[in-house]
């Protein structure tokens, strides 16, 4: 019995609004993935590794992927690509719009601090005291904000595939 992936958001505090985009997206792109430990034999710290799923539309974590069995489809520090039905897709085989779901093999590695750099620490504050201001105007939700944002992209990249 294998463990379920762990969602996951990665926040980028660095990201630039796309042109007429309103300001609260800069606290709203903060595209999913889902996380699945592997299992590994030994007591070797270095062995650890992590399948790792994205959407390649929408901004959300999938909840069905990775699965445990992509770690025989996929070598170590590569990615494949899968179809919403689990299909795996090879660039020479199909067509590539039909892909759904990016998934990759990754080595856990250990790291070498256990805190940041004091001026990565200070500008994550910085940024969480902005966030705190768009979190406490009333006229916004942003989970709300998010969920507009991901259907928003799964749509126009569903309109791109159709044309």
């Amino acid at each position: 019995l294998h463990a379920r992936p762990l969602p996951a958001y990665c926040t980028f505090q660095y990201y630039f609004i796309f042109l007429g985009w309103p300001s609260w997206t800069r606290f709203c792109y903060r595209p999913g993935v889902s996380l699945l430990r592997l299992q590994h034999e030994g007591n070797d710290e270095d062995e650890k590794q992590v399948l790792v799923g994205q959407h390649l539309y929408g901004l959300r974590p999938p909840k069905a992927f990775p699965k445990y069995e992509h770690k025989d489809m996929i070598p170590l520090d590569s990615s494949r690509y899968f179809s919403w039905d689990n299909q795996l897709l090879l660039p020479e085989d199909h067509n590539m719009d039909d892909r759904y779901i990016m998934v990759s093999r990754m080595k856990v590695l250990r790291l070498p601090h256990l805190m940041p750099p004091v001026h990565v620490v200070q500008q994550n504050r910085d940024f969480c005291e902005t966030l705190k201001i768009y979190e406490d105007d009333e006229s916004l939700n942003l989970d709300q904000c998010e969920g507009f944002l991901h259907h928003a992209l799964n749509i126009h990249a569903n309109r791109v595939r159709e044309s």
